[in-house]
C-alpha cells in the first residue's frame, strides 16, 4: 500500500524528469482564473471596497490596483494602494487584503528586479515581492490572477492538477477544485469522505483524539469514546471485564472489586468485603472471620486469642470463655459462651465436660458434640448448612461447601448449570468474557460473524474465522483492487497517477476517458448530469426518493411526506431521533390528549410502507409532552418531557429497541435530573448526555447527567464552571464537545460561552464571543460552532460569529446573504442541522418584531458554509403552516419538517428537504 506522502514523493520525482505536473487533469476553458492572496479579505465598512495592504488610514479604503476607493464607513483602519487616492467622504474603512497590486512600500524588495511594472525588475512586484509570473500559481500572467489548483506555465493556467488537487467535479470552470489532503469530502481520492466528527489530514481520515471509527460505519463516524467505551477501551474490541469500567482508555475496577488473580478473562473478580480479600487482595482475615469495610473481625462464636489471621478460639472453650482472657477453674469450670458455670442450662448439652454448648446452632458442635461444620457452612437446626453462594456439588464427605456459585463456570448459580464455553460466571450468572464478547449461541467467541471484526479500517479484510476468531489481512489485498484511499477502501486507484495507458481515475476505477460534454464519466460510465438522477450535476451527487434530475439540481427542493397510517394520530410536541435509516417519532400531544404512542419513519421508502407503528407495553413511557430521545447506535433513550396541561414534570423514561421493535426497560429515576421538558440530548459515544431544558413553569433546568444504558446507571456531571441556567441558548455538539452559547437568564439575555468535554467530564471557559442575546440560532459545522442572530433588547442582532475550537478564537461570519432577523425558541421553532463538513442548514425561527405567534414564524432558510465564510438561501416550505412543536431533524440528506401546530391544531402531515 502507496501512503498519500509515498504518492506525493512519487509524482514529484516524476515532474523533475517530465517537466510536467499530473496529466489527465481536465482543459480549462481559459487563463483568466482570479483569486485572493493567501492574507484573509475582508470587507470595509459599509461602502467599503476591498483595499491593498497598507498601513492604517483615516480615510476610505483604495480601490484595486491603486484606483480611487469608494467611501468607507465607521470600519477599523483601510488600506490604501500605492498610487490610488483614498476613499471620498467616509471614515476608516475596514482593512483590506492585499490583491497583488504594486506596493511602494516593499521597494527596496523589488529594486533588485527588471520588468515593465517597476524599474530594474525582471518580473513583476506582487505582494510586495518580486514573482515569476510564467509559473507562479497565485500570479499567472500578471499580479492576483491565480490558477485554480493548476499549474501556471509560460504565464497561462494550463490542464495539469497540481499536487494534491484532483477535478472531482469534473467541471472544467472551476479546475482542479479539491485539496485531497485536507478535504473530508474528497480525502485522498475523489469522493472518499470522511465519517461524521472524521477530519482529512494527510489525504486520510482521521478521527479526534481518543475516538474510532469501530463499527466501520461511515454514518456515525468516529463513534467509539475510546476513553470511555467499555466495549472498546483504549481500542476497538477491547473489551473490559466484570466489575470494571473505562477511564483514560485504562479498563479498572469498580469500587470495592480487585483484579486479584491477575486474569483478564474474570475482569476484577474479588470483592474487597469477602474475608479472603478484606481490602486488599493480601488480606485473608483466616478462620471464623468476618470483613467489615476492610477491617477483619470474627464471627459470633469465636475468638483470635493468637495474635494470627483466623479466629480458631471458640467462646465456649474454658480456656477463653467468652474472651481471650477468660479461663473457667474451680468451681465454675464449665464455659457456656459467656461465663464461667458450673453447670449447663436447659436447652445446652454438655459437650467435652467443659463446653455448655447448644447443639442447634454451633458450629463447632453441630447437632451433636464434636461435629465441626465445614468449609463455607454454617450450623441451622443442629444441621451443616451451606451459606449463601455456595453448595456442596460433589457430595462428598468433609469438604463443606466446596464451590462458590457467584463465581465457578463449573457451576453458576446451582450445582448443575455450566456455563458455554467462553463463559465466565460472575454474580451466579454467565456471562461472555471480555475476550470472547459475542455469544454464538452453543459458545461465547471472539466472532460469531464477519461484522464483529471490524477495525475501523475500511482498508483491511476483517474475517470471523470457524473457530470463532477475528482476523485481518494485509491494508490491501493483491489483484486489480490494491490501493487503499483515504483508509476508507481498497480501489483500483486513488487518484490518475494510479492508472497507466492513457486512462484517469474516475470512481476509482481506471477507465478510458471517452466521454464528450456535457456528458461526464462517473463511476467508468458516461451520464449526462443534467438528467442523471445518481450523479445530478456531477459525480455520486444523488437525488433522493421522489425527485428528479433537472438541469443539473434535484427537484423539487420540498417534498411532501406520505401520510401515517390510522393508527398514529397527528401530534405535536414530540420526542423524535434519527436512527440512521429512519426518524423515531413518540409521544406528544393530540388536539385532546397527551400520547404514549409511536412510529418510524423511513425516507427512502415511498408510500405507506416507509411508516411502522412502534409497540405499547409495559415498559413504555407515560403518555406525555416535549420528551428527549437519543440514538446509542443500538437502542433508544426516550426520558423526560412533562404533560400538555403544564400541571407535572417527568424524570423518567425507557428504552426502546428498533430491531426487536418493543420497549425493552424503564430506566432507573435514581440519581437522574431533575424532572424537566425539552432537554438537550446526545449521545457521546458511552453515555446520554442530558443538559438544559425547562419546568412547566418556565424555569430553566440545571446542571448537567450523563446516563449509562448498559448499566442502567445515571451520575452528575461536575458542576465547576458550569453555564448558568438559561433557557433557549444556542447549542452545538462536535463529537467530543458540547458548546452552549448566551439564552435568558431571569430577565435578562446572556453572553455566556461554556464548553463541555465527554473524555474530561468536565466544564470549561473559552473565550467569549457574541454580544448578548437570547435564542440565536447555533450549531458546530464540524470545524466550527456558528451564532447567528436572536433577540435582545433594545436591538435585534442580525449578525454572527464563529468559535474555532482549534485556535479558542472567535470571528465574524458573513452579512452578506444572512437569514432576515429571527430567534430560537428550543423545540418550538428555529433549527439547526450540520448537513455536510462545513455546512450548516438554518430553518425557521420567529420574526422578533411578531413574536410568538403563527404570523411570527419564519417559514424558510439558509446554508451557511464556513470554509467560504458565505451563505445561500433555502425557500420556504410549500404548505405555509406554522409548524411550531414539530419534529425537525435531519436524515442524512434531507431535513425533515412533520407534525406541529397551526392555528393551534396539531398536523399529521409533513414535507422534507434537500437542500
Amino acid at each position: 500500500m502507496r501512503t498519500l506522502r509515498e504518492q506525493v514523493l512519487r509524482s514529484l520525482s516524476a515532474l523533475m524528469l517530465s517537466g510536467l505536473l499530473l496529466p489527465a487533469c481536465p482543459a480549462l476553458l481559459g487563463d483568466d482564473f482570479e483569486t485572493v492572496s493567501d492574507r484573509d479579505a475582508s470587507v470595509g465598512g459599509s461602502g467599503g471596497v476591498l483595499g491593498n495592504d497598507a498601513s492604517d488610514s483615516s480615510s476610505g479604503s483604495a480601490g484595486r490596483d491603486g484606483s480611487a476607493g469608494s467611501a468607507g464607513s465607521s470600519g477599523s483602519a483601510g488600506a490604501s494602494g500605492a498610487s490610488g487616492s483614498s476613499g471620498m467622504g467616509g471614515s476608516s474603512g475596514t482593512a483590506g487584503a492585499t490583491d497583488g497590486g504594486p506596493d511602494s512600500s516593499d521597494a527596496s524588495v523589488c529594486a533588485t528586479c527588471d520588468g515593465p511594472d517597476c524599474a530594474g525588475c525582471s518580473g513583476h512586484c506582487c505582494d510586495g515581492q518580486c514573482i515569476d509570473v510564467d509559473t507562479n500559481t497565485s500570479h499567472c500572467g500578471e499580479c492576483g490572477k491565480g490558477c485554480p489548483g493548476t499549474a501556471c506555465l509560460g504565464g497561462h493556467c494550463v490542464n495539469q492538477c497540481l499536487l494534491m488537487f484532483l477535478d472531482c467535479d469534473k467541471n472544467v470552470a472551476t479546475g482542479c477544485e479539491a485539496n485531497a489532503s485536507t478535504d473530508s469530502e474528497n480525502c485522498g481520492s475523489c469522493g472518499i469522505a470522511c465519517g461524521f466528527d472524521a477530519t482529512c489530514s494527510g489525504g486520510t481520515c482521521q478521527c479526534p483524539a481518543d475516538t474510532a471509527n469501530c463499527d466501520g460505519q461511515t454514518t456515525n463516524g468516529c463513534e467509539a469514546d475510546l476513553s470511555s467505551d467499555k466495549a472498546n477501551c483504549g481500542a476497538c474490541r477491547q473489551n473490559c471485564g466484570t466489575n470494571q469500567y473505562c477511564s483514560m482508555k485504562q479498563c479498572v475496577c469498580e469500587t470495592g472489586f480487585a483484579d486479584c488473580n491477575g486474569r483478564a478473562d474474570d475482569g476484577c473478580e474479588a470483592s474487597l468485603s469477602d474475608t479472603k480479600t478484606c481490602g486488599s487482595c493480601t488480606k485473608d482475615c483466616g478462620s471464623n472471620s468476618t470483613c467489615t469495610q476492610g477491617v477483619c473481625g470474627c464471627s459470633s462464636t469465636f475468638n483470635n486469642c493468637d495474635a494470627l489471621p483466623g479466629c480458631e478460639s471458640p467462646k465456649t472453650s474454658p480456656e477463653h470463655c467468652g474472651s481471650c482472657i477468660q479461663r473457667c477453674e474451680g468451681g465454675t469450670p464449665v464455659c457456656n459462651g459467656t461465663q464461667c458455670v458450673s453447670g449447663c442450662a436447659t436447652g445446652e448439652t454438655l459437650c467435652n465436660g467443659v463446653s455448655c454448648v447448644n447443639l442447634t446452632n454451633d458450629p463447632s458442635n453441630c447437632g451433636t458434640c464434636g461435629r465441626a461444620v465445614g468449609a463455607n457452612q454454617t450450623c441451622v437446626g443442629g444441621v451443616p448448612t451451606c451459606r449463601p453462594d455456595f453448595s456442596d456439588c460433589n457430595l462428598l464427605p468433609g469438604d463443606g461447601c466446596e464451590v462458590d456459585l457467584r463465581t465457578d463456570a463449573a457451576h453458576c448459580g446451582s450445582c448443575t448449570i455450566a456455563c458455554k464455553p467462553g463463559a465466565i460466571c460472575s454474580g451466579s450468572s454467565c456471562s461472555c468474557a471480555p475476550a470472547t464478547p459475542n455469544d454464538c449461541t452453543d459458545a461465547c467467541r471472539q466472532c460469531c460473524d464477519n461484522t464483529q471484526c471490524s477495525d475501523g479500517n475500511a482498508c483491511t479484510v476483517d474475517t470471523c474465522s470457524a473457530a470463532g476468531t477475528c482476523t485481518s489481512s494485509s491494508p490491501c489485498a493483491s489483484g486489480t483492487n490494491n490501493k487503499c484511499c483515504g483508509g476508507q477502501g481498497c480501489y483500483e486507484c486513488c487518484d490518475n497517477a494510479d492508472c497507466t495507458g492513457g486512462k484517469v481515475c474516475s470512481g476509482n476505477q481506471c477507465v478510458t476517458p471517452a466521454c464528450t460534454l456535457p456528458n461526464l464519466l462517473c463511476n467508468g460510465q458516461c451520464i449526462d448530469p443534467d438528467s442523471n438522477v445518481a450523479n445530478c450535476g456531477g459525480c455520486n451527487i444523488a437525488c433522493t426518493a421522489g425527485r428528479t434530475c433537472l438541469s443539473g439540481g434535484c427537484g423539487p427542493k420540498w417534498l411532501a411526506t406520505p401520510a401515517p397510517p390510522p393508527g398514529f394520530v397527528a401530534r405535536s410536541r414530540a420526542a423524535f431521533a434519527w436512527t440512521g435509516s429512519a426518524v423515531f417519532i413518540w409521544g406528544g400531544a393530540s388536539s385532546t390528549a397527551d400520547l404514549n404512542s409511536g412510529a418510524l419513519y423511513n425516507p427512502s421508502i415511498s408510500g405507506a410502507a416507509a411508516w411502522s407503528l412502534t409497540t405499547v407495553n409495559s415498559n413504555t413511557p407515560s403518555a406525555r409532552v416535549l420528551a428527549t430521545a437519543v440514538w446509542t447506535g443500538s437502542v433508544l433513550v426516550v426520558w423526560g418531557g412533562g404533560d400538555r396541561a403544564n400541571t407535572q414534570d417527568y424524570n423518567s423514561g425507557s428504552i426502546y429497541d428498533p430491531v426487536a421493535a418493543t420497549w425493552t426497560k424503564k430506566m432507573k429515576t435514581g440519581g437522574a435530573p431533575s424532572a424537566r421538558r425539552g432537554a438537550f440530548g446526545v449521545w457521546t459515544g458511552s453515555r446520554v448526555l442530558i443538559w438544559g431544558g425547562y419546568t412547566r413553569s418556565g424555569d430553566p433546568g440545571d446542571h448537567a447527567y450523563l446516563y449509562d444504558p448498559v448499566n442502567d446507571a445515571w451520575s452528575s456531571v461536575p458542576t465547576a464552571n458550569e453555564p448558568d441556567p438559561a433557557l433557549n441558548p444556542a447549542t452545538g455538539w462536535s463529537g467530543t464537545h458540547l458548546y452552549t452559547f448566551g439564552g435568558l437568564e431571569g430577565p435578562f439575555a446572556s453572553n455566556d460561552f461554556r464548553a463541555y468535554s465527554a473524555a474530561g467530564n468536565a466544564w470549561s471557559t473559552p473565550t467569549q464571543g457574541p454580544s448578548w442575546r437570547e435564542g440565536p440560532l447555533g450549531g458546530f459545522d464540524g470545524s466550527y460552532f456558528v451564532v447567528w442572530g436572536g433577540r435582545y433588547s433594545p436591538a435585534t442582532p442580525t449578525n454572527g460569529m464563529r468559535f474555532d475550537p482549534t485556535g479558542n478564537a472567535w470571528s465574524s461570519s458573513a452579512v452578506a446573504g444572512a437569514p432576515s432577523a429571527r430567534y430560537a425558541v428550543t423545540r418550538e421553532h428555529g433549527w439547526v442541522a450540520r448537513i455536510s463538513a462545513g455546512k450548516l442548514l438554518m430553518l425557521g425561527g420567529f420574526d422578533p418584531a411578531v413574536g410568538r405567534t403563527d404570523a411570527g414564524t419564519r417559514k424558510d432558510g439558509t446554508v451557511y458554509t464556513s470554509t467560504t465564510n458565505s451563505w445561500a438561501g433555502l425557500p420556504a416550505w410549500p404548505s405555509g403552516h406554522a409548524r411550531r412543536y414539530a419534529v425537525a431533524i435531519w436524515m442524512g440528506s434531507e431535513f425533515l419538517l412533520w407534525g406541529g401546530e397551526n392555528g393551534g391544531l396539531p398536523s399529521a402531515t409533513g414535507e422534507r428537504l434537500f437542500p
